[in-house]
């Protein structure tokens, strides 16, 4: 699942195509929210699932090592089937106490300590 930072704001009622929003707020009206940590459990699964490869992935690892943000490496996990916003890494790298950059050629070893307190983090 995408994570977007501006979500959709479901709105139920029988007449909600014809009223304002502001009106949203009467009595019979439901509104849905995401869950937030539902989207965050569900981001960071995925991330433990695309940091579960490094080790097996020569590959990937070398690719790693040539990024140095967390926007680079969603965008290179999204080039690899893997849907997590960089939001979700910024928070684990937080979490862990780890800086939000690498230096060039240090990414893989950043992801792989997120990687070992995935227990810890869930």
């Amino acid at each position: 699942m995408l994570s977007d930072p501006f979500p959709i704001i479901h709105i139920r009622h029988p007449q909600a195509a014809r009223r304002p929003l502001a009106d949203a707020c009467q009595p019979g009206w439901r509104v849905d929210l995401p869950n937030p940590l539902q989207v965050m459990s569900q981001d960071s699964d995925d991330v433990f699932d695309f940091l579960a490869r490094i080790d097996s992935d020569e590959e990937l690892r070398e690719a790693l090592n040539l990024v140095e943000s967390a926007e680079q490496v969603a965008e290179l996990a999204r080039e690899r089937g893997h849907s997590f916003s960089a939001a979700a890494l910024l928070d684990l790298f937080s979490r862990c106490n780890e800086a939000p950059r690498a230096r060039a050629g240090l990414m893989d070893e950043k992801l792989i300590r997120v990687h070992l307190k995935r227990d810890q983090l869930r």
